[in-house]
């Protein structure tokens, strides 16, 4: 799969920030199959100059999610959940040679795509899920393009979303981002009202903050 994989699974989209959006997708599954979680159900990205770092609290991984996430077509999701047959995830490997997953009991990279590893664990909260993301040092552009592509998702991205309340991001010496989804208000038999707030941070300590209203079908 080495040889073919660049092009049949890495290259699926124009844009290779993307992968952004798929790992959303995962967590927005993570967090539903989580039945009776009371706990966060916030998304927060973390970009350095080595890594990308994306933390959620969705169920934790298990041995099928391994064989799901590491295999093509071969997923534990339900066939009515977002990014069905985790084929998604390997839209990773446009910025990363070996993902690392930190979840549950289970802490592994993925070689050549399909291949996991044992890695040592990461610190963490117990209830955390953790994506690590080696940046390649070849790639010079990378970091650029993730930076641009976290400042891109905006506060309307959790409008497609049912589990995930809140959208977190930073860059190591840059901009951060927060958005987050208020509680549903029913104002017709079948209209929701829904609140979501913004709040960008750059370097220079400017702060830009919005919070606009959308409707949805009940």
């Amino acid at each position: 799969i080495g040889r073919w994989g660049p092009d049949l699974l890495t290259n699926r989209y124009d844009d290779r920030t993307h992968f952004i959006f798929e790992l959303l997708q995962n967590a927005e599954d993570a967090l539903g199959r989580r039945k009776g979680w009371q706990g966060s159900r916030a998304v927060n990205f973390s970009l350095s100059a080595t890594e990308l770092r994306v933390t959620h609290c969705g169920k934790p991984f298990d041995g099928p999610d391994v064989r799901g996430i590491c295999g093509i077509g071969d997923s534990t999701k339900d066939l009515t959940a977002i990014g069905r047959f985790g084929i998604g995830f390997k839209s990773v490997y446009a910025f990363t040679h070996q993902p690392e997953v930190h979840s549950g009991a289970e802490d592994f990279a993925i070689e050549n795509f399909v291949w996991p590893i044992a890695i040592s664990p990461i610190d963490r909260q117990v209830d955390e899920t953790v994506f690590v993301l080696p940046l390649p040092s070849e790639d010079a552009e990378a970091h650029a393009e993730i930076a641009e592509g976290l400042r891109r998702l905006g506060a309307r991205t959790l409008l497609f979303l049912r589990h995930i309340e809140e959208i977190a991001w930073s860059v190591e010496g840059g901009p951060s981002g927060l958005y987050v989804r208020g509680k549903p208000e029913q104002i017709g038999e079948s209209t929701r009202r829904v609140v979501l707030r913004s709040a960008e941070y750059h370097r220079h300590g400017a702060v830009r903050g919005a919070a606009l209203g959308a409707y949805a079908g009940a």
